[in-house]
């Protein structure tokens, strides 16, 4: 899988058409999978590259966060290149990503990665504060000629299968329950 960094992508580094999910994927659990697939499934349909937007360890510095990733960033990108993803944008999150504009944002992968098709979770947001969320993105792809899918959450036993969801289970205990949820 090719690795590509945000601060210096160059549109010569993408085939013709991308399909995309951008995401911080700080533990790839069983909704993350969901996700990656129908990215998968809609590269192959339409021909397109199928590659993930994910931030360095970094973000959880940036918020001086006490809570850690839970599988290193190897283990993740080892896990989408496994499934059949092509590339990935590394991020490392700074204030100037922080305030980024979600719209800008798009618009940077658009022209600079080619992106012709988009997959996210329904409470998928981005941008500065989140402030570009599913209607944002429904109506910029939509202005772009971008395609877009939507997935509805994982449900595990009445809950939204989350990385919070998998950490609260750590914390309780259910250590097995977590393992099945990242397996």
């Amino acid at each position: 899988m090719k690795r590509l960094n945000w601060n210096s992508l160059n549109r010569s580094d993408f085939p013709e058409k991308t399909c995309i999910t951008i995401g911080v994927f700080d533990g790839i659990h069983i909704g993350h999978k969901k996700l990656f697939e129908k990215v998968l499934s809609e590269s192959r349909k339409q021909k397109m590259s199928p590659g993930l937007v994910t931030f360095s360890d970094s973000i959880f510095e940036m918020f001086k966060s006490t809570e850690k990733p839970l599988q290193s960033l190897e283990e993740r990108l080892a896990a989408a290149e496994k499934m059949g993803f092509e590339f990935c944008i590394l991020i490392d999150f700074t204030r100037e990503i922080a305030a980024t504009d979600g719209i800008e944002f798009l618009n940077v992968l658009k022209e600079t990665c080619n992106l012709s098709f988009l997959v996210e979770g329904e409470d998928f947001r981005l941008g500065d504060g989140g402030k570009t969320g599913k209607t944002e993105i429904e109506n910029f792809c939509a202005g772009n000629g971008i395609g877009v899918s939507f997935i509805p959450p994982v449900i595990f036993e009445g809950q939204r299968v989350s990385s919070t969801l998998i950490r609260k289970l750590i914390k309780n205990g259910d250590v097995k329950t977590a393992e099945y949820l990242l397996s």
